[in-house]
């Protein structure tokens, strides 16, 4: 997932996508809806940058078959632009998703697997030294207290994020140890 800065400028606020809240005029410059309208009484004339819809009040009605279903937002506000330039992303998250199964079943599992997934995802884009160190390998011992399916699931993402991994030890003492070959 990304987290962006997003550049909002002048902003044209609507629940329905045609019409602005602020003084009823249309969403959009023309009806192929790909360049927002005009800002009232701005010399020269400036489009609006990005566009903000509001949620809708209430419960969205019920549909009926072969009507056209209304244009609103009834979950969360939305906001749109529409030029790349104005976003920046600025950071990388990594998550993981997952049904609610075995391993989720105690709090502190879903802890435990959530900070190893973030320790993998860290490890795997860590900067990497120039070619001068191509043939050195790095590893990184993970916490022990992962149990059987927790395990997997970490060995599955480390297998799709081209890292080395093998489980080590016993009992309590049971980790898995990742690799990376530097330079790559």
């Amino acid at each position: 997932m990304l987290l962006c800065r997003v550049l909002l400028g002048a902003v044209a606020r609507t629940r329905d996508g045609t019409t602005r809240l602020d003084d009823d005029g249309p969403c959009f410059a023309t009806d192929r809806k790909s360049e927002l309208a005009t800002v009232p009484g701005s010399s020269p004339a400036v489009n609006y940058h990005s566009l903000l819809v509001e949620r809708t009040d209430g419960k969205p009605p019920e549909h009926v078959p072969g009507q056209v279903q209304p244009t609103a937002v009834y979950r969360h506000r939305e906001h749109v632009v529409f030029r790349g330039s104005f976003i920046y992303p600025e950071y990388l998250l990594a998550y993981h998703r997952t049904d609610r199964g075995e391993m989720w079943d105690k709090d502190a599992a879903g802890l435990a697997l959530c900070n190893t997934m973030s320790q993998l995802e860290a490890f795997a884009v860590q900067a990497r030294p120039d070619s001068a160190a191509a043939q050195q390998e790095e590893t990184l011992h993970l916490a022990g207290s992962l149990g059987p399916a927790a395990r997997r699931t970490v060995h599955m993402r480390a297998e799709k994020l081209r890292l080395g991994h093998e489980t080590v030890g016993e009992g309590a003492e049971r980790h898995i140890v990742l690799t990376r070959r530097l330079g790559n």
